[in-house]
């Protein structure tokens, strides 16, 4: 997980909504998604480690 994507969608909500966002809760699916993209596309055959299908939405909220 790299936590500079996730910042970049922390603050791209930020600038919507006018404000510094810190929340974890306020990285839109939108944003969850764009970094799950760049995840797969910088790791294209990285295996997961564990079989929770929102491993990742996790991983990304621990993150922020």
């Amino acid at each position: 997980m790299t936590p500079k994507a996730v910042e970049q969608q922390m603050q791209s909500v930020a600038e919507v909504e006018g404000e510094r966002v810190t929340a974890a809760a306020n990285i839109t699916e939108e944003g969850k998604t764009r970094i799950k993209s760049e995840l797969q596309r910088l790791y294209p055959n990285y295996l997961p480690i564990a079989s929770v299908p929102t491993m990742l939405d996790l991983n990304i909220d621990a993150v922020a």
